[in-house]
């Protein structure tokens, strides 16, 4: 899913940016909007890779309006982040650098469930870890104590 249209990453990216950023080679000092929507692609896949890893669904679940808007400006971060590399990785200006590296931190909170996405209508994938030790049926037989006694005898 694209969070971002191509007419939106050129407005976040302002007319010099996305002119030299995507200067097209083959026709000098003319932007080419294959390679913007490449990125924009890319982007999208890297926030919905964050997204299918939290929530228990293959396909995207996120249609909540603010839910939307977090994920637009994150979108919005990484695509300035990835104009600057591709004009000049050298001159990354440090606050492009930091709010990448923040969305980054955000979106690695978001796989690992310690944050979720406003107005969210899915369940949060279950902890591995809590599901390993707190899962035994009522014959304790699956998921049961792993140190027993029979399993500690001695040598």
């Amino acid at each position: 899913m694209a969070y971002i249209t191509l007419a939106q990453a050129k407005q976040a990216l302002g007319v010099d940016l996305y002119e030299s950023a995507y200067d097209d080679f083959t026709a000098p000092g003319t932007p080419s909007d294959t390679v913007l929507q490449e990125d924009i692609d890319f982007v999208s896949g890297v926030i919905d890779s964050a997204i299918v890893q939290t929530y228990n669904s293959i396909s995207v679940p996120i249609t909540g309006t603010e839910a939307l808007h977090v994920l637009r400006g994150y979108a919005e971060s990484l695509i300035k982040y990835q104009a600057y590399r591709r004009f000049d990785d050298a001159e990354v200006p440090p606050v492009v650098v930091d709010r990448y590296r923040e969305v980054k931190d955000e979106l690695q909170r978001l796989k690992d469930g310690i944050e979720f996405l406003p107005g969210q209508t899915q369940d949060p994938l279950a902890d591995a870890v809590a599901y390993s030790f707190n899962s035994a049926n009522e014959n304790s037989t699956t998921n049961s104590t792993i140190f027993k006694r029979s399993n500690m005898r001695g040598m």
